[in-house]
């Protein structure tokens, strides 16, 4: 299991299901889905997760990339039919991977 995997275990079931917003996307096209998405992280709490749904398939380098450059993490991206889904939180720092690897990050 490489490290954002287990990031992604680790950070999704620390959040409680009140704690998470939806967001659905589907049926909007490029670049719909990531203005909206955008905004929504504009006014996402540092305790809550953003789930978005979309069926664009320019979603999956869209989101990952601008992420990247953010102060938010992408902790799990699935496919589920034709829909890509996402959840996002602040970004939390480095965090100690569970295997007792050493972490990727240079603090």
């Amino acid at each position: 299991m490489n490290q954002s995997s287990q990031k992604s275990v680790r950070q999704s079931s620390a959040i409680s299901p009140e704690k998470i917003r939806k967001l659905d996307l589907r049926g909007l096209r490029c670049p719909m889905p990531l203005l909206k998405t955008k905004l929504a992280l504009k006014t996402l709490a540092a305790d809550e997760m953003l789930e978005v749904t979309a069926d664009d398939a320019g979603t999956r380098k869209d989101f990952p990339a601008f992420l990247r450059l953010s102060s938010f993490d992408l902790i799990a991206e699935q496919v589920e039919g034709d829909c890509f889904i996402y959840h996002i939180i602040h970004d939390t720092g480095a965090i100690a991977p569970i295997t007792g690897e050493p972490s990727l990050r240079n603090d």
